[in-house]
């Protein structure tokens, strides 16, 4: 099985030789100047390590020769001419596009911006150096250069903490689904309660969330099932198909609370005349043809009668003058 090319170790391996030192001689190397220069050398190192070749230092420069994991070399020394400010310019094998790296201190943080140049995908991360950058590491600039590169971080855990960061909030945005011996994407965080609750109840540490009281049917206990968008609808059967809505209220019950004042007929609204022209009652198909029909009693057609419940149940619609 392929080693990961992100293990911590191999990231300090990758720095030390970008820095000028040899696994021999690892104090060769060219000191660490600061905490910025740190993460930017981590940032390189990792961007090396997954297939990627650094072609200059910004969108216009370009280095002679390109630096990847097949010709590492040293970084040339206009990589850290700037103290605060960096910048790696990329190719991949895997894209067309060109991959611009900013990273850059502002106070007491890192902020590290990628960008496909081409599409204008871009990625941000920021960081808060004491977080993650030993101060101590720099306080004897001229000892630096003999302690490994990974004391410069907190501690291991700490450098290996960062480079999962860096991998999901600037690898994976910029080159989703990298094909790399031993490389695997990180999976992304999931802070939403309804995950962490269904996570709980899988392991068996809780039971999953009830549905709130009264807002499904009886026995109907589907957190995925929605209520009806009607307000003046029945509470869904369960047996009912998802999302089916009772548009024409055939199955409401008669004498339902919700009925209109003098409408009849279970319920129906009297002031949907025509409903029926589009689905006469008793044409359906598992039912005898039965009347009435054309808006008389309880019906909605478009032909209204004496009896139609918008007349309020009086024989013509007429009140009675005496």
């Amino acid at each position: 099985m392929a080693t990961n090319p992100l293990d911590r170790s191999s990231i300090s391996k990758l720095i030390t030789s970008s820095l000028g030192g040899t696994d021999d001689d690892p104090a060769s190397r060219a000191p660490l100047r600061n905490a910025t220069e740190a993460i930017a050398a981590l940032a390189h190192a990792c961007m090396i390590a997954v297939g990627f070749k650094l072609l200059g230092f910004d969108e216009e420069d370009r280095i002679d020769e390109p630096i990847d994991s097949t010709a590492l070399k040293p970084l040339p020394s206009q990589w850290n001419a700037s103290a605060s400010s960096f910048g790696f310019r990329y190719s991949h094998t895997q894209s067309a596009m060109m991959f611009l790296i900013k990273i850059n201190r502002l106070g007491g943080k890192v902020v590290i911006m990628g960008l496909g140049i081409g599409d204008d995908k871009t990625a941000t991360m920021e960081l808060l150096t004491k977080d993650w950058i030993s101060e101590s590491f720099f306080a004897q600039d001229t000892e630096t250069s003999k302690r490994p590169v990974d004391e410069a971080y907190i501690s291991p855990s700490r450098m290996s903490d960062l480079i999962g960061t860096y991998q999901k909030s600037i690898i994976q945005k910029l080159v989703p689904g990298l094909h790399k011996p031993g490389y695997e994407e990180a999976a992304e965080a999931v802070n939403s309660a309804s995950a962490s609750g269904t996570s709980s109840a899988r392991s068996g540490n809780a039971e999953p969330l009830a549905p709130p009281p009264g807002l499904y049917g009886p026995g109907d206990h589907d957190p995925l099932r929605i209520p009806s968008r009607n307000p003046r609808a029945p509470l869904r059967n369960p047996d009912d198909p998802p999302g089916f809505e009772d548009e024409y209220e055939i199955n409401r019950p008669p004498g339902n609370p919700w009925a209109f004042p003098g409408g009849g007929g279970g319920g129906r609204n009297p002031y949907r005349i025509g409903d029926d022209d589009l689905n006469p009652p008793g044409l359906g198909p598992n039912a005898p043809l039965r009347g009435p029909f054309f808006g008389e009693e309880g019906g909605n057609g478009m032909f209204v009668g004496p009896n139609h419940p918008m007349f309020g149940g009086r024989q013509g619609g007429i009140p009675d003058p005496r």
